[in-house]
């Protein structure tokens, strides 16, 4: 049993989600580790608002969850190929974002 699971009892996933609505690295890669383990239907619950943030006006709020979506293919992986055709113009439309930051 991890820790992620023991937590996803409740409070976690209220945590989680306050902790989705900014991502500074390197958290996206740990929030991506996270979502792994605690599976599927949590992604689900929380894609919409993944998604919505994925487009804020804040580039580093954009550039935080764009990159959340560079890790779950790999700690999803087929879990994730559900969700690929609500990222994917999410993905390619932050390639072409001309906001940079340093």
């Amino acid at each position: 049993m991890t820790i992620v699971w023991c937590c996803s009892i409740a409070p976690f996933p209220v945590a989680l989600t306050v902790c989705c609505r900014v991502l500074c690295p390197p958290a996206p890669q740990g929030l991506a580790e996270v979502l792994a383990v605690m599976g599927g239907d949590h992604l689900s619950e929380l894609l919409p608002e993944l998604c919505a943030s994925a487009t804020s006006k804040n580039p580093f709020v954009r550039e935080g969850h764009l990159t959340l979506f560079r890790y779950l293919p790999l700690t999803m992986e087929t879990s994730f190929q559900a969700h690929l055709g609500e990222v994917l113009p999410l993905i390619l439309d932050g390639l072409s974002d001309e906001v940079r930051h340093r």
